[in-house]
């Protein structure tokens, strides 16, 4: 259990489990359980089905494969230490984000000069990144509410995609591929490229891409658009990791010409980054 400290005279602090907070005093939930579509016939404000003495769910989400408690429990570390590093990069680019804006507040030079246009681009470009660290973090929320179950998996070669299986229990265990430190040369661009992955998942969970019959397919109306968030994020995560080199995440707004560019690519070679 995390005590969250809100801590005040006037303040209540409240149990933390993870999914939803608990108020000890009064004996409820104060939000409702993330994953209560599953169950309609419970009330979305119980405790794993009011049989607390004989069921436990340590913190309400879902990782890794059912009935594999040793991967769910890798998963869920990967997932929150990519989470983590999420929360610093988003906000190391709210600080540069800030120091710029003071600068450009104070600047007594020429306005017009390539000085300023050049603060002015790098606080757009920090903002940028603010938001997309952001994403990330929206992103490994949604798939740790959704009904299915998400399970990482590191490739040292090959096409990289996700892939799924049915469970018995009507959900799906979705794996997510991503380029091992093998594979990219490097840990730092494996995990830009795991942030890359983990995105889709995220556009799994929110039902932009789904599953039939094993392929995996886009809404005709998303489809267009389904790699630009997932490089964007990939993009500030690890400028280096990118299959082609960009200036700035402006290029990215034209992601059908950047796939293009990718797609020329020899084999392979786009997963190690430039």
């Amino acid at each position: 259990m995390i005590r969250n400290e809100l801590n005040t005279s006037n303040i209540k602090a409240f149990d933390y489990f993870g999914a939803r907070y608990y108020d000890s005093d009064i004996s409820v939930w104060l939000s409702v359980d993330p994953l209560s579509d599953m169950y309609p016939s419970t009330s979305p404000f119980m405790y794993v089905g009011g049989n607390p003495v004989m069921l436990i769910v340590p913190d309400g989400m879902k990782w890794g494969k059912p009935g594999d408690k040793a991967q769910q429990k890798s998963d869920k570390a990967q997932a929150n230490k990519l989470k983590a590093s999420y929360v610093s990069k988003r906000d190391a680019f709210k600080k540069t984000s800030d120091n710029l804006g003071d600068k450009i507040d104070n600047y007594s030079g020429d306005k017009s000069s390539q000085e300023y246009k050049d603060m002015q681009s790098q606080r757009s470009e920090a903002n940028e990144g603010y938001t997309s660290m952001q994403a990330g973090i929206n992103g490994i929320n949604d798939m740790e509410s959704n009904e299915n179950y998400f399970t990482f998996n590191a490739v040292d070669g090959g096409e990289i995609t996700p892939t799924s299986v049915e469970n018995s229990e009507g959900t799906q265990t979705i794996t997510l591929n991503y380029a091992s430190a093998k594979y990219t040369g490097s840990q730092s661009k494996s995990d830009a490229n795991k942030a890359h992955e983990a995105h889709h998942g995220a556009q799994i969970a929110r039902g932009n891409m789904y599953f039939s019959k094993g392929t995996l397919y886009s809404l005709k109306k998303f489809a267009p658009f389904r790699e630009y968030m997932p490089y964007k994020i990939q993009y500030f995560y690890d400028k280096s990791s990118m299959p082609i080199s960009i200036k700035s995440s402006k290029e990215l707004r034209n992601i059908g010409a950047y796939l293009k560019k990718i797609n020329n690519k020899a084999g392979y070679e786009r997963y190690k980054g430039n």
